[in-house]
This record gives C-alpha cells, structure tokens and sequence, in this order.
C-alpha cells in the first residue's frame, strides 16, 4: 500500500510539473514578447530625441537671423541697448587731453570697421 501511494504520489507530480513547465513556456513567450516591446520604445524615444535636439538649434539660428534683420532695420536702437548695457562711467577721473583724442579716434576707427563689413567685398557670379 504505501509503495502504491508512493507511486500515485509520483504520478500526481509528474502531472503538476508538466503543467508548471507548459506555465513557464508561456513566460518565456511572453518574456520574449515585452522585450520587442522595449526594444521598439527604446527606437522611439531616439527617433523622438534626435527630431527634439534639432529643433532646438533650428530656433537658436533663427533668433541670430531674426537679430540680425533688426539691427539692420533698427540700428539706433540696437546702438541704444549696447550702451544701456554698459556700466556707468560716473566717478571715474577724466583723460587728460592727449589721451582723449586717442581714445575718440580708436572708436571712430572701431564704427567705421563695423559699417564697413556691412558691404560685400566682392560679388559672386
């Protein structure tokens, strides 16, 4: 009698990991199943961070260019800003005279650089 409950007793089990081991297949399917999953997430994000990355500079190129129209629409303006931008002078001691006309002619000289690459230096055929 017990070698025959020993024997059900292996039958009964034999059963019960056979129907663990058809459970575990499934996982495996299904393991198999989400990693795809996160392999194409994974591609989505990259495709979406690589369009995202661009835009950005795209807009920093179009800030510079759209600076650069309103300067040449609004030059006083644009001069305007420079200087309020600058730190005040007040309670500095002034140049003696020999050194203020160097100093005005290094700044005559420094606005006229400036307008002068305004111009093209030579014209493409």
């Amino acid at each position: 009698m017990v070698e025959k409950q020993f024997i059900n007793g292996l039958k009964n089990g034999n059963e019960i990991l056979k129907k663990l081991n058809k459970e575990f297949s499934n996982v495996d399917e299904l393991m198999d199943d989400v990693q795809d999953q996160i392999a194409y997430q994974n591609e989505i994000n990259e495709t979406l961070s690589r369009s995202l990355v661009g835009t950005s500079n795209y807009e920093d190129d179009l800030d510079k260019e759209l600076d650069a129209l309103e300067s040449e629409l609004n030059p006083e303006k644009m001069n305007n800003a420079k200087v309020a931008n600058m730190p005040s002078t007040e309670g500095l001691p002034s140049l003696p005279q020999g050194e203020q006309t160097e100093q005005k002619e290094r700044e005559e000289f420094a606005t006229e650089e400036r307008s002068d690459t305004k111009e093209p230096l030579a014209l493409l055929s």
